[in-house]
């Protein structure tokens, strides 16, 4: 591991450094798929933690994949959250469809807090709109009630009205 991180520490600092933009790109791009491979190869838990969070900063693809396809509760759980650390425009409709689809509940909260890291108040009140369960609809509205954001706002004067 240490010759690979220094190699791709080394290969970023160098094009960080660089004003080309493409350079630094292309290192960025680097740098996680090298992660992505430290990520496989490793089998402790706390450290892959970390290394998703580094997938998050990194703006990874390969983030959305682990999210999906981590055998890992913990882990993918940890996936899924992170993602609300990058762009809903990114994301947003990815955690959605992961929401739909998906029948754990402690991933299910894992996405509710993707959404609101995210700020996406439109894909919490579709939730909330959606869910059945009064524990976690409930979770969705406390959520969507300290965001000061125009969806938020009309789905709470929705509920007051009902």
């Amino acid at each position: 591991y240490a010759v690979q991180l220094g190699n791709t520490y080394d290969t970023a600092v160098s094009a960080f450094r660089s004003a080309d933009q493409e350079k630094r790109a292309a290192a960025a791009v680097a740098a996680a798929n090298d992660l992505y491979a430290l990520y496989q190869a490793e089998s402790e838990v706390q450290l892959k933690k970390q290394m998703l969070q580094g997938l998050a900063a990194a703006q990874s693809e390969k983030l959305k994949e682990l999210a999906r396809t981590e055998r890992n509760l913990e882990l993918r759980q940890t996936a899924i959250q992170n993602l609300g650390m990058m762009s809903s425009e990114k994301t947003g409709e990815m955690l959605m469809s992961l929401y739909k689809g998906e029948k754990d509940a402690e991933l299910n909260k894992a996405i509710v807090r993707g959404l609101f890291l995210q700020r996406n108040a439109t894909a919490l009140v579709q939730i909330a709109r959606q869910e059945t369960d009064p524990a976690v609809k409930k979770d969705v509205v406390q959520k969507l009630s300290t965001m000061k954001d125009n969806a938020a706002a009309d789905y709470m004067l929705e509920l007051l009205k009902k």
